[in-house]
């Protein structure tokens, strides 16, 4: 029976709160977390935490004597009035929103999905009404992804 690869290796426990965060391994056996915006995450184990930023703020911080370290990721306030949106023009929407998986692969349809209601959450700041006119859909079907993507709310 062959042994199992670094990078097929069970991941550690996630802590309590934190089982609907996305974990994998890389391709180099690295047990980590993927946060999006919104989110943040706490580990005990020898985990790494990746996020991509683009309009956002991450912060990590680390605790060496409880052996306890986390990340959280947070979207900047878009700019408020009717005037031109110099973000949009120089870095355009594919900078606000991560569109490949860690590994530079596409996500699947179902995990893009799942970032952009998150990240519409997110920049509504939990708002439902207004995070469905963002997606440009009604709020039940919302609330239908909300549950099919187990995003909390």
């Amino acid at each position: 029976m062959a042994a199992k690869s670094a990078s097929s290796a069970a991941l550690p426990r996630a802590l309590p709160g934190f089982e609907s965060i996305r974990r994998y391994r890389t391709a180099a056996g690295i047990s980590t977390a993927r946060i999006l915006p919104g989110e943040y995450y706490v580990t005990r184990e020898d985990e790494a935490i990746d996020t991509v930023l683009g309009s956002c703020v991450a912060a990590c911080i680390r605790n060496p004597r409880f052996s306890i370290g986390g990340m959280n990721h947070f979207m900047l306030p878009r700019p408020i009035g009717s005037g031109s949106d110099a973000w949009e023009k120089v870095a355009g929407r594919a900078t606000r929103f991560p569109v490949e998986r860690a590994d530079g692969s596409l996500p699947t349809l179902a995990e893009a999905e799942a970032r952009l209601v998150s990240a519409a959450l997110a920049e509504s700041e939990g708002n439902k009404n207004e995070a469905a006119r963002r997606l440009g859909i009604d709020r039940q079907r919302l609330y239908r992804k909300i549950s099919k993507y187990g995003l909390g709310g």
